[in-house]
């Protein structure tokens, strides 16, 4: 099992393998309405009180991402405080992504 950052290149890798992967997108709705790799949405905003729907994975790999990478870092930090096994953040988020692959 990894830990740590994951990088744009092994997700989009691991995504088109057909992997099943648990995203969670913790920008708001006006970003994630813009571009978003797909996932649950939990906005950093509401994140203490809309994390626990993540608690049938608390013992999966779970990766967050935003749109350059310290507010999934943050909730990264915020799930391990909380118990869970393996969160991950996307590294770069996703300007990483678009710098990378484009939308």
């Amino acid at each position: 099992m990894k830990t740590g950052d994951i990088t744009a290149q092994e997700l989009k890798q691991r995504l088109d393998a057909g992997e099943q992967i648990i995203l969670v997108d913790v920008r708001e709705t006006y970003e994630y309405e813009e571009f978003t790799l797909g996932g649950l949405q939990i906005p950093m905003s509401e994140f203490s009180d809309k994390f626990p729907l993540l608690e049938p994975y608390k013992n999966n790999e779970i990766i967050l991402y935003c749109r350059v990478g310290p507010r999934s870092a943050s909730m990264v930090a915020l799930l391990k405080s909380k118990g869970y096994i393996n969160p991950r953040n996307l590294k770069g988020g996703l300007e990483a992504w678009q710098k990378e692959f484009g939308k």
